[in-house]
């Protein structure tokens, strides 16, 4: 399979796959899921797991036929270079993936990305905020990081905590 068409397809012929993992009810992998299925009309079951390792488990036994998630995760030991990408859920392509299209580019307009929080209790003094955002800050511009963000497939976007007050008020 090469595509999504291929894939709907291939579960339309074969609906006891109609399976997809997703690591967690309610998420965006969730989401593009029920999306695909409304959209192709075609009844996908999400299978909601605890964790992505047991998706790739089970995906790679041949228990579960297709998965939504975190595209950094097929970058895993158990996973890398035994798992295919069919599509990605942004608007754009992955640049470590430029082969891969997205669901758009594969008629079914689609734009869902990922943003994950870091989050500190209200009540907690700006000069720990402010000390917790420049070690942070600091930690990101090491190597190490950075090759980790290239591995995952990671897109940072940061906001300092004024920016990040801003927006979210």
């Amino acid at each position: 399979m090469q595509s999504v068409g291929a894939y709907v397809d291939w579960v339309s012929k074969k609906p006891h796959f109609r399976d997809v993992g997703i690591a967690l009810y309610g998420s965006q992998s969730h989401l593009a899921g029920l999306m695909l299925g409304c959209e192709e009309e075609i009844a996908l079951r999400m299978q909601t797991y605890s964790h992505t390792t047991a998706i790739i488990g089970d995906l790679l036994e041949g228990g579960l036929a297709a998965t939504i998630f975190v595209c950094g995760q097929v970058n895993s030991r158990r996973a890398e270079g035994k798992v295919h990408a069919l599509t990605v859920t942004s608007k754009d392509r992955i640049p470590n993936w430029p082969a891969v299209k997205t669901f758009t580019e594969q008629d079914m307009p689609m734009d869902i990305n990922g943003w994950i929080g870091w989050f500190v209790s209200a009540n907690t003094p700006d000069p720990t905020i402010s000390d917790l955002f420049n070690k942070v800050a600091r930690m990101q511009q090491t190597q190490d990081y950075q090759e980790l963000q290239k591995r995952y497939l990671l897109t940072q976007a940061s906001l300092s905590p004024e920016q990040t007050q801003t927006t979210h008020h």
